[in-house]
């Protein structure tokens, strides 16, 4: 990050980010959400089971397909994270925004990867097709992370954003598989041209959106981040500061409270994922239920959208600590209900069977979006956190640095699913499994998966990031940007600040060289 950069803030908030943030712009914001949350909708549920059925590839070649894209993937989240904090330096940049060119020029090309819904193209053009795909959602995404903290630093501001935009993200995770469905009933399941269709539709959709959300947001200014003018830097020095750039990822790590969110993130949204990767085949081979089904549902998830701005108030009055035990320990209980529902299939009534079916997936879902919206409503706060440590603002950084990790997890996820399953005689394409096919099902989507969540639940104990502690750190920020002494320090706010931080107050607030 240049010097002039690291000042970035260093007066209150002014032009651009002093807008009042309301509930349209929460909107116009969220609305790039339903692309964020709708691709791993449709991809999760759809995807191995089109290339699986339709497209010739086995279940270990298309979780490999997956795995591997996404994990190549996440070396292009350190690069767009760097770039994107530094974009001002250059003309390009301070034409089109430091975030904003990312939206205007990812959106057209995300109509190119409808090429991985076609059937018949083979293994390498559904690689680069999905390798794009999901170097495209590092592209987009990374700096749509960094727009709550670029539009305002408002505690309640960045609330509104971050719950409309998980609201709309949910609103994408109820709607796709639901209108999916009926494509599924009314074209028929047992053709590919069907999930070539929802696929083109749903892509253009997102491209659609993302347009529209670069339209209603806005960023703070060259001067407002404290770059006056582009720099005239010659290539050698852009390496170097590209260089001090990925060194920053790691620094990033030695914030304490960052690397509680990160276990808990990681573990969280790749094991959520691990069960979406299976849930498909889970309906269809151990409920006994088909695809459309499993699709229809999903669309009952309409209650979550209804109750969704509740998390916003959690949020606000009990903090993450209390939200994370709530969201974290009904998953796990929707989770066990799910596989004693596997395994009474056929031993009680119908009748009950799906009474507790529908309960069990109520309470999936809510408990799903609480801990979606947990992650990111969490997230805008860190930086500040790391702002009291660095004297700089870097949620370009940190961005990145989460979807760097977790492209890496989730493509051994991917990959270990699939290799997994193919050990254990899934046959692709088959309507029916083996036994012990069935069981392995089970026991990657449910009970790895409800480990991996208990240990999340227990990190999110140890969070103590809220309402209370942020405001007590950002007035420090402000009395330390105003002048004051750190001598001053009062015991309790150094106390919360190295126990947050993780670094030792002393160290904090470095002074910056003119």
């Amino acid at each position: 990050m240049t010097e002039r950069q690291s000042r970035d803030d260093e007066a209150p908030d002014k032009g651009e980010g002093a807008r009042r943030i309301t509930v349209w712009n929460g909107i116009g914001f969220g609305i790039g959400d339903f692309y964020g949350g709708g691709q791993g909708a449709i991809v999760s549920m759809y995807l191995s089971l089109f290339w699986t059925t339709f497209a010739g590839l086995d279940i270990a070649q298309a979780q490999g397909i997956q795995g591997m894209a996404t994990m190549i993937s996440a070396v292009t989240a350190v690069a767009i994270g760097a770039l994107s904090d530094n974009l001002y330096q250059y003309g390009f940049g301070r034409r089109m925004g430091r975030r904003h060119f990312f939206f205007k020029v990812g959106a057209p090309l995300l109509l190119v990867t409808a090429l991985m819904w076609v059937p018949g193209l083979g293994y390498w053009i559904y690689f680069l097709a999905f390798l794009l795909w999901t170097v495209l959602s590092q592209w987009i995404m990374i700096p749509y992370g960094t727009l709550p903290s670029e539009m305002t630093r408002d505690y309640t501001g960045r609330t509104v954003l971050s719950t409309v935009r998980m609201w709309i993200s949910n609103i994408a995770t109820v709607v796709i598989p639901f209108a999916c469905a009926g494509f599924l009933k009314f074209l028929g399941e047992d053709k590919g041209s069907t999930f070539t269709l929802m696929g083109v539709i749903w892509t253009v959709v997102f491209a659609v959106c993302v347009a529209l959300m670069s339209h209603f947001t806005w960023e703070r200014t060259p001067e407002e981040v404290g770059v006056i003018e582009e720099d005239s830097t010659d290539g050698l020095a852009w390496l170097k500061s590209l260089g001090k750039q990925f060194l920053g990822y790691f620094t990033t790590l030695r914030i304490r409270i960052f690397q509680k969110h990160m276990v808990i993130y990681l573990l969280a949204q790749t094991f959520i994922d691990v069960f979406g990767t299976v849930y498909t085949f889970f309906v269809i081979y151990n409920w006994s239920k088909s695809a459309a089904f499993a699709s229809a549902l999903s669309g009952i998830g309409f209650i979550t959208a209804i109750v969704y701005p509740i998390n916003g108030v959690l949020f606000k009055k009990v903090g993450a600590r209390v939200q994370y035990s709530i969201a974290f320990l009904s998953f796990i209980a929707s989770l066990l209900a799910f596989y004693w529902l596997y395994k009474s299939t056929g031993a009680v009534s119908g009748g009950l069977w799906m009474a507790v079916m529908i309960v069990a997936y109520v309470l999936f879902l809510l408990s799903r979006s609480m801990i979606w919206y947990l992650l990111w409503a969490v997230y805008p706060f860190i930086p500040d956190v790391d702002e009291i440590v660095t004297h700089e603002r870097r949620e370009g950084l940190f961005t990145a640095t989460v979807y760097f990790f977790r492209r890496i997890t989730a493509g051994l996820g991917s990959i270990g699913v699939g290799a997994y399953l193919a050990s254990q005689g899934f046959m692709s394409g088959s309507k029916t499994q083996t036994p012990q096919a069935v069981q392995a099902i089970a026991n990657v989507g449910i009970i790895v998966v409800v480990i991996a969540i208990t240990v999340a639940w227990l990190v999110s104990l140890t969070f103590n990031l809220n309402e209370k502690t942020h405001g007590v750190l950002t007035a420090e920020i402000e009395r330390l940007r105003a002048g004051g002494s750190k001598e001053d320090v009062k015991p309790e706010v150094k106390k919360l600040v190295e126990s947050m931080t993780g670094v030792r107050y002393e160290q904090c607030w470095p002074d910056i060289a003119e």
